[in-house]
């Protein structure tokens, strides 16, 4: 196995899983010295079959030399202990301490790329309906109302009684976010170049997602297939590099230490898998991040779909942060920023050709690069990166594409396309 096969969120989901104990603190000693002693033993890309035969020479050196590089940064195992102090500190009564611990590792980890609310143009937020549902239009996809806040309840990245806005890059991820409700209602949340401040002045996110897998897998790889040469990790001109290969690997560290699946068999109000993501949070939102983007732990349940998913960017999440209003129910300073569309199953009896609609989607992202400038090539390309991503998915043996869901996304694509040309 090379430093590729041990980046991908499927082996380390396994590798958590495998870890369980029957208190979390142990699972996640576990976990660090499974995760050492598998980092200590990965062979060189060179040798790994799983990296296709054509472009292992060429993508091979750059993947063991950021492997080169993370074992010789020091010891690897302090960062681990630092997080599972700050979760034994709360559990042992000293919450304080705990946001402290917390706080000084989000200030040591900064990230090494920014990473801005116009990185992600449009995302995606679903809502379980039934019978009794009130009138669906763009305020039910509202973050919950402050006067509503007791229906809030532990998530992830967010406590009790404080509204967070969970967004999706994709349908699909919205979905199995909510894979326990019969039917769900769907929205696109496009944002809108007009309500955007200056380009210094766009809200920053900090980015839990598994960057560095996903560079080799969609950019190099693809680089390698074009025959376009893969940078060199010397070359300081290209991020990520040699010297922010360890600020990477410590980042990724971090975001496996907060994505740890939710244990089914302990139900229960207080979530041991959540608790140093929320302290995270918290630490995170008082360094003025507006929210946070992290790999979802559902869809490894969705079994039906393409078994390569870690590898791509639309099951990631996006958790924006609310700022409390004493005068109104919502925080207008994030949904004004959107224009947020309700979206419908397109009609069944459409002529439907999915592949038409990826060459107009093509055309549009095409166009605005020539009419446009400024935000919207930029909002325009983060949806060309997860259309192409989607356009190779399949699910239950047919394309995505071909699904009521994925017409409705492919729908959402387009109009948001037309939306940044008008």
């Amino acid at each position: 196995m090379c430093l590729n096969c041990f980046l991908d969120d499927s082996f380390q989901n396994s590798l958590k899983q495998s870890s369980r104990s029957d208190r979390f603190e142990t699972t996640m000693e576990v976990y660090r010295d499974r995760f050492l002693s598998e980092l200590d033993g990965l062979s060189n890309a060179a040798t790994c079959d799983h990296i296709p035969n054509e472009i292992r020479t060429d993508i091979a050196p750059w993947i063991d030399c950021f492997l080169d590089t993370v074992r010789h940064i020091g010891p690897i195992k302090l960062i681990f202990d630092t997080l599972i102090g700050a979760f034994r500190l709360y559990v042992d009564g000293r919450p304080t301490r705990a946001l402290e611990q917390a706080r000084n590792i989000v200030k040591k980890h900064p990230p090494v790329q920014e990473l801005k609310l116009d990185d992600i143009g449009l995302v995606f937020r679903g809502r379980p309906i039934d019978n009794k549902t009130a009138p669906i239009n763009s305020e039910f996809f509202y973050h919950l109302p402050f006067n509503k806040r007791f229906y809030v309840s532990n998530q992830r990245f967010s406590i009790s009684g404080i509204p967070i806005l969970y967004l999706s890059r994709s349908l699909l991820g919205v979905k199995w976010e909510l894979s326990g409700a019969k039917d769900i209602a769907y929205a696109a949340f496009r944002l809108a170049p007009y309500h955007l401040p200056s380009p210094s002045k766009v809200p920053q996110l900090y980015d839990l997602s598994n960057a560095v897998h996903r560079l080799i897998n969609h950019v190099f790889i693809n680089f390698a297939k074009r025959k376009i040469g893969i940078p060199n990790c010397n070359d300081l001109n290209f991020q990520p590099n040699i010297n922010t290969f360890p600020a990477l690997f410590h980042r990724f560290i971090i975001s496996q230490m907060c994505t740890f699946r939710r244990d089914p068999l302990r139900a229960g109000p207080f979530v041991e898998e959540y608790l140093l993501a929320q302290l995270l949070t918290e630490a995170i939102k008082e360094e003025d991040y507006a929210g946070i983007l992290f790999p979802s732990t559902r869809y490894w349940e969705n079994a039906n779909c393409s078994n390569d998913l870690a590898r791509r960017d639309f099951p990631d999440n996006l958790a924006l942060f609310t700022k409390y209003h004493h005068s109104t129910n919502f925080d207008d300073s994030i949904l004004s920023l959107y224009d947020i569309k309700v979206l419908a199953i397109p009609p069944p009896k459409r002529e439907w050709d999915a592949e038409v609609i990826s060459n107009q989607i093509d055309s549009g992202v095409a166009e605005i690069w020539k009419r446009k400038a400024g935000y919207p090539q930029k909002l325009s390309s983060s949806v060309n990166i997860i259309h192409s991503q989607l356009a190779t998915v399949q699910c239950d043996g047919h394309p995505y594409f071909e699904s009521e869901l994925g017409q409705m996304e492919l729908e959402a694509e387009f109009d948001y396309l037309n939306f940044l040309l008008a």
